[in-house]
């Protein structure tokens, strides 16, 4: 089957989490730091797993209204579909990440080590809530 990519946009790191081969769970992975590199390591993880889809979250406002990193997110969706010209969806991420870092607190993870892995964690939240929508 096809692996799916979710991702946690964040203006400093980039949160990552890949789909097991049947699309049933989502793995977290090392995070990217954003800088001039980003575009052609999201390209080269696309083709070394063989990535069919991506699944970005979109940090809309309480309320549900865009904000500025809505659109800042938006316009990173944008150009993640004209670089892999693969079918990015983007779905709602409120609370994402505060519910990764309350897991990783109620685990008893360090606040160093909690800093390293949120990211990919929310985006592993992301991915698996598309997921179970999936099935």
């Amino acid at each position: 089957m096809n692996r799916i990519l979710g991702i946690d946009y964040g203006s400093k790191r980039i949160g990552i989490a890949i789909s097991d081969p049947l699309g049933l769970t989502a793995q977290p992975q090392k995070h990217l730091v954003m800088g001039p590199k980003v575009w052609t390591e999201i390209r080269d993880l696309i083709a070394e797993k063989d990535i069919q889809k991506v699944v970005v979250g979109i940090p809309l406002a309480m309320s549900g209204n865009k904000s500025a990193m809505t659109l800042e997110v938006e316009s990173f969706c944008e150009k993640l579909r004209d670089i892999t010209k693969l079918e990015v969806i983007e779905v709602d991420e409120r609370l994402s990440s505060k519910a990764s870092e309350r897991l990783l607190i109620e685990a008893d993870v360090s606040r160093k080590k909690r800093k390293s892995v949120i990211d990919s964690m929310a985006a592993s939240m992301i991915l698996q809530s598309y997921l179970d929508t999936q099935s």
